[in-house]
């Protein structure tokens, strides 16, 4: 997944890890540019990807919140047809 942090003014320049609702700005902003899959980490950095790339390297314990963890995402993946974000789970990514 690629950070998505610099691609629009959604985030209002806020620090990620103070952010209000990381999760839904997030989901948003993927579904904006037609992403299939996202991810939170650290408590509100976004990234997103179109391919299931997001368990190379397993399962995390750090995740927080739906939000993430430091060097970890909270991934959630968005059912277009019903327009549905689910979550998926907490992964390393390294």
């Amino acid at each position: 997944m690629s950070s998505q942090e610099h691609f629009t003014t959604i985030f209002n320049n806020t620090v990620y890890y103070e952010r209000v609702k990381a999760i839904e700005k997030c989901a948003f902003l993927a579904k904006k540019l037609s992403f299939g899959i996202f991810g939170v980490q650290h408590g509100g950095q976004c990234f997103a990807a179109d391919e299931a790339t997001y368990d190379r390297y397993g399962l995390a314990t750090n995740c927080h919140d739906g939000k993430g963890g430091e060097m970890t995402n909270d991934v959630y993946i968005i059912l277009i047809a019903g327009k549905e974000i689910k979550p998926v789970y907490s992964f390393i990514i390294s």
